[in-house]
């Protein structure tokens, strides 16, 4: 039965993953040389260098440290000048020794060479199908960003509308701004005081509701909204208005300190920062009129006689500001 030198456990001569040893035809499982399970070709690689096994291999480096004191060498000038004669068997070993040297070198190297050849085989491969799910993922993205841009037109545009709606129905309701707020305050009579101020007196039963805003961030004091049953009274409310220059917090009946008292249509939280923004252009360009008819649309006229320009969302805004450039 033979062996395996090396673990001394049976091996099969017809098995693919066995070694013979070129020097002492020892027979080697091709693992307990490796270390690890060989392939075939790796096997291939080893039997066509004529492997030999590590006893043989330090056999040959024995032989050759037993006889380096034969290595020729010149004599000394004070001698003869004669050399000493080089052995055939050191010959013969060194040039055996060398052979197992290069063998076993060139059996790394080829064995290193197959391995690299199947990881780059390998890695091909996988970037192949990395590339393939790439341009899958990109034209998924693609179209992900195709209908975000669809929808987020489709959503400024229920925007727009529902800001229109709520808008509409504004157009009965005005705030009014500068009046002090007091403990115990009644905000319909300031509301019917500041009409009376203008020029238009009305009945309790005239205004639908009226209360105090949320204090904002610069204001001194609280505005308070007014809903009026009839649109027509609130129009009258403004058209007096802008026939009187100043208003102030005393016209209305209000002691104190004096504050300027300030009636506009209610706005939309949309169209309010969209007012803010188109006066600021104003200021920038210096554009002649910003204003806000009784339906709450803003206009802009940069100049006498010039185009009006209608802007009552972020599309129209942009839009506008393009015509800036």
């Amino acid at each position: 039965m033979s062996v395996c030198a090396e673990c001394k456990l049976s091996v099969n001569r017809q098995a693919k993953d066995k070694l013979v040893c070129s020097g002492c035809k020892s027979l080697f499982h091709g693992q307990c040389v490796s270390g690890k399970k060989i392939s075939e070709a790796e096997l291939d690689i080893l039997v066509a260098n004529c492997w030999s096994c590590k006893h043989c291999v330090a056999k040959l480096k024995s032989q050759r440290n037993e006889n380096i004191d034969l290595t020729p060498v010149k004599a000394s000038s004070s001698i003869s000048g004669a050399q000493v004669p080089i052995s055939m068997d050191l010959f013969k070993t060194i040039i055996a020794d060398l052979k197992c040297d290069l063998s076993e070198g060139q059996s790394r190297l080829e064995i290193s060479l197959q391995s690299c050849l199947e990881k780059l085989g390998s890695t091909s491969e996988t970037l192949v199908r990395l590339e393939e799910i790439i341009k899958t993922q990109q034209a998924t993205i693609s179209n992900l960003q195709s209908e975000n841009t669809k929808l987020k037109k489709n959503v400024d545009m229920l925007n727009e509308r529902v800001d229109a709606l709520e808008q509409y129905g504004r157009r009965n309701t005005l705030e009014i701004h500068g009046i002090p707020a007091a403990r115990e305050e009644n905000t319909r009579d300031l509301v019917l005081a500041a009409c009376k101020a203008v020029g238009v007196e009305l009945r309790p039963e005239a205004i639908d509701c009226c209360h105090r805003l949320p204090k904002g961030a610069n204001q001194r004091s609280p505005g308070i909204i007014a809903k009026f049953v009839r649109r027509d009274v609130a129009h009258m409310v403004l058209d007096k208005k802008k026939q009187m220059r100043n208003l102030s917090s005393r016209d209305v009946g209000v002691r104190g300190e004096e504050h300027s008292v300030f009636i506009n249509l209610s706005l939309t939280a949309m169209r309010r920062r969209i007012l803010s923004q188109v006066k600021k252009l104003q200021k920038d360009h210096g554009f002649k009129y910003v204003w806000v008819d009784k339906a709450g649309n803003i206009k802009v006229r940069p100049v006498d006689k010039g185009r009006v320009t209608v802007i009552n969302s972020d599309t129209e805004l942009n839009a506008f500001i393009a015509t800036l450039a």
